[in-house]
């Protein structure tokens, strides 16, 4: 079974620990990617402050563990330093992004870039598909629901496709 290392990365002024990572290749060649992202502008809390210290990050390996277990783990580590610390990860740790907090301006800009796209047939038809003999919630409650998001709205003109 594969193994993944949980690692911080510490102030080598302070020692304090600002961030805790995995990463299943050697610890160096991860900060060293850190610290390129850094070089290269990248604009997060974790890059700004590898920028502010103007040197090379003290690596603390933290924990040993099971891939599997990974995720977990890291988001105990996380938690339980963020209450007393002053941590620069975006989020709560494990795979995607839980925790993630996006600013107005960052939602506006994941919409007009979804904006426009259509999903293909076959996706609309998976969709369809996995809704297929589900019952439909007709209580006065839903339909003043969906009446309020609709209203304002311009009326589509609906297609009907001769079967």
């Amino acid at each position: 079974m594969k193994r993944t290392t949980i690692y911080g990365l510490c102030d080598p002024v302070s020692g304090e620990l600002r961030y805790i990572g995995k990463t299943c290749q050697p610890i160096n060649r991860r900060i060293s990617a850190h610290v390129q992202e850094a070089a290269r502008g990248m604009i997060n809390h974790r890059c700004n402050w590898l920028r502010s210290l103007n040197c090379r990050p003290v690596s603390v390996l933290m924990l040993d563990v099971l891939s599997c277990e990974s995720d977990f783990w890291e988001r105990e580590l996380i938690a339980m330093f963020r209450a007393g610390g002053r941590l620069t990860n975006n989020t709560d740790g494990g795979d995607g992004a839980p925790g993630r907090i996006c600013t107005s301006e960052t939602r506006k800009r994941m919409s007009e870039a979804r904006r426009g796209r259509a999903h293909s047939l076959e996706t609309r038809q998976k969709i369809a598909l996995s809704r297929t003999g589900k019952p439909h919630p007709r209580t006065f409650e839903w339909n003043e629901k969906i009446a309020a998001a609709q209203r304002g709205k311009p009326k589509r003109k609906v297609l009907h496709a001769a079967i």
